[in-house]
């Protein structure tokens, strides 16, 4: 047998399990020590038996084992050492026969007895190489007395303290191991400005009360258990690590001041559940506003409901690695009960849901009468799963930036605003994203929307936005609804006043991209995509008053207008839907019949009297095998010949300008070029009456199997 590692120690962290494997081989099982340190970092040597046993294949240790507690240990860490006896009990006489197993065990365990000494060693404090200093001694331990280098700094003394040494701004610093316990250290310091390092564990088993001239320190080997039903009071100025310090037992809590934690305190403090975090915020809401902060670590929360309260702020490190999960559990912005912040927020966090019946994010629930507008924010965070991801009721002012909720399960939303029964004085959205079989629903009361900077609504199964009150103002953003038949953007009639304007709006299958209801609303600057289907872009329902449709956009094929105006003193301009120049593939073959190649329709009241349109289109003329004819239509009536029969060839290009003398008399100016030749030109008169919808475009006939007209452009605009 071989000693071929150097390895002697493993250390685990304790989640829960009750074996630990070690790879360092043993003789037997005494040569092992466990050593188990709580969360507080408190240690205690386990015994074997007792606490734990050992096993290995064929009881053979020379490979390694496995560690089997009795107890099931879910924080903190378990070691595993290895501690052989310093001792040598093989006998060698002079002439004896070799025995080489034995001689073979006494070396193995001179090894391992050297690689735990090594090991020991190097957990101890030692001179660098380069130090010409030596025989360095430890003198006899005094009471009250702390060590430190001689004036010369050649040997270590005991220093004639109590174990203090003066800070920045003559700040006393102490440590609690000093003290019988928590509360005598307290009677010791009274009103003298102190820190105090928590450097053992303090038990409170009474209501407690710092003063505001305490500083606290706790470090990780050090910690706080609060009994039940008592309370630790901070006033004075508390830091610790991203550990636990607070072990708080049945209805033991810990409150901060207004003047202690002021840069926030870490959920870490009390744990990573959902126990943890209700404590956290439970902690900072008697009176005081203060931040709840998250690190780079997940904290569970379950199927529970953690319930914010008063300014909470919960704000994690980052928002791709600090998170808070749950399984149909709940963030709960709880009411406002008084104080100088009104404002409720989470804050650069990712959140997610693995269940499907629950609300994610509750802002539901926070306005209270007579205390006046409430803030809530959402900002930088990523939210996923729940029946809501985002819910909003009774809700006085909410902020969503930056925000991204996705929710892609049947039947779910990944922001729904219920119908309050108090006032949801407004609602703003900016730079957000919402994705996944959902809507956004503003009902109830709400006095104001506001919705822009590129936010994006993409709706699976229903509308991406209903707006039933208030008013509006949706700028700069994109709406897009893929299932078939179902309206973007719906504006109720309970909207009054507002504007629709600089948005991206895409619909499919035959259904409108814009329905509105709604009073004085301005929409204007709009691009809008149907993606299937032949209905309208914009609808004035019969509700709709005093509405303004102003420029907007489409490049569609084919082009959509907007639909009859039902409602009352609605001013829908005429160039209300200005389309785009379109790449079209339209091409028209041999044969005797003409095939439209580019075609239209133009809304209602498109051309005012004194006004025109102007179309534009071009492509290719292929095939020397005949003639072939281009033409252009308006309305009803029939189209005059931009090409008259001919066999050419090459790129065309022609316009036509219609311009409209009176109500139902036109004169239409064309052009045709081929190439570079001028094939057409001139004028003639219509009388088509042009105050309903009417179609605009272009055919075309090849006499002969072979040739054809392809158009690739066609454009529309309104002079």
């Amino acid at each position: 047998m071989t000693v071929a590692s150097s390895t002697s120690r493993i250390q685990y962290n304790c989640s829960g399990g009750t074996t630990y494997a070690f790879t360092f081989g043993v003789s037997e099982t005494s040569e092992i020590e466990v050593i188990r340190t709580s969360a507080l970092g408190v240690e205690t040597t386990l015994t074997e038996t007792t606490n734990y046993t050992i096993s290995a294949v064929n009881s053979d240790y020379s490979s390694g084992g496995t560690v089997t507690t009795v107890s099931t240990y879910t924080d903190g860490s378990l070691t595993i050492l290895r501690n052989v006896p310093l001792t040598q009990e093989s006998d060698f006489t002079e002439g004896m026969a070799t025995l080489y197993e034995t001689f073979e065990t006494s070396l193995d365990k001179l090894t391992r007895i050297a690689q735990q000494q090594h090991e020991e060693i190097a957990r101890a404090p030692k001179l660098v190489a380069s130090s010409t200093i030596t025989d360095i001694a430890l003198p006899i331990p005094e009471a009250s007395k702390y060590l430190g280098w001689n004036s010369t700094a050649t040997n270590l003394e005991n220093k004639a303290s109590d174990a203090t040494h003066t800070a920045v701004g003559s700040t006393l610093v102490k440590y609690l191991s000093n003290y019988a316990d928590f509360a005598t250290a307290l009677t010791a310091f009274g009103s003298t400005d102190t820190t105090l390092v928590i450097d053992t564990e303090a038990t409170i088993s009474t209501d407690t009360t710092t003063p505001t001239t305490l500083h606290i320190r706790a470090e990780k080997i050090g910690g706080f258990t609060i009994a039940t039903g008592k309370t630790l009071t901070i006033n004075g100025p508390f830091k610790a690590g991203l550990a636990k310090v607070f072990n708080c037992v049945g209805t033991g809590k810990v409150v901060f001041g207004s003047t202690s934690a002021a840069e926030g305190v870490q959920v870490e403090w009390w744990g990573t559940n959902a126990t943890a975090l209700q404590a956290a915020i439970n902690a900072t809401s008697d009176g005081h506003d203060q931040t709840i902060k998250v690190g780079y670590t997940t904290i569970d929360i379950g199927s529970s409901t953690v319930t914010m309260s008063k300014g909470t702020q919960i704000k994690g490190a980052s928002s791709q690695y600090s998170k808070i999960t749950m399984n149909n559990g709940s963030l709960s912005f709880g009411p406002y009960h008084g104080g100088s912040n009104r404002r409720q927020s989470i804050e650069n966090l990712t959140i997610i849901n693995s269940g499907s019946t629950s609300k994610t994010i509750d802002l539901g629930d926070i306005s209270v009468s007579g205390v006046g507008p409430y803030e809530c924010l959402l900002r930088d965070i990523y939210v996923q799963g729940g029946l809501y991801s985002i819910y909003l009721k009774n809700t006085a002012v909410v902020h969503l930036d930056n925000v991204y909720a996705n929710n892609d399960a049947s039947g779910v939303y990944p922001i729904y605003a219920d119908s309050p029964t108090a006032l949801m004085t407004s609602l703003s959205i900016s730079k957000s994203r919402f994705t996944g079989h959902a809507y956004l629903s503003v009902g109830g009361s709400i006095s104001g929307l506001s919705i822009s900077d590129e936010t994006v609504f993409e709706s699976r199964n229903g509308y991406c936005l209903q707006v039933d009150y208030g008013s509006i103002n949706i700028a700069g953003s994109y709406f897009e609804a893929t299932a078939s038949g179902v309206v973007p953007v719906l504006i109720n009639s309970g909207v009054k006043g507002g504007s629709f304007v600089g948005n991206y709006i895409s619909h499919y299958g035959n259904t409108n991209a814009l329905q509105i209801a709604g009073k004085g609303v301005d929409v204007r600057g709009n691009h809008f995509v149907a993606q299937t289907g032949t209905t309208a872009h914009i609808v004035l329902t019969s509700a709709a008053e005093m509405c303004d449709i102003g420029t907007n956009h489409s490049s569609s094929l084919p082009y959509y207008p907007i639909v009859t105006d039902a409602g009352k003193n609605n001013r829908v301009y005429p160039s209300s839907l200005v389309p785009q120049v379109r790449n079209m593939t339209s091409v028209a073959t041999s044969g005797t019949t003409p095939t439209s190649i580019a075609a239209t329709t133009m809304t209602q009241g498109f051309v005012q009297v004194g006004k025109g349109v102007i179309m534009e289109a071009a492509g290719v003329i292929a095939g020397t095998n005949g003639t072939k004819l281009i033409q252009f239509g308006l309305g009803d009536h029939l189209p005059i010949d931009l090409l008259p029969a001919e066999n050419v060839t090459g790129n065309y290009y022609c316009k036509v300008w219609v311009e409209n003398i009176a109500a139902s008399s036109q004169r239409v100016h064309y052009w045709m070029w081929v190439g570079t030749t001028l094939k057409a030109q001139g004028y003639y008169t219509d009388a088509e009456d042009l105050t309903g919808s009417r179609g605009i475009g272009l055919r075309a006939t090849c006499a002969n199997a072979g040739d054809t007209v392809t158009n690739t452009m066609f454009k529309i605009d309104y002079n």
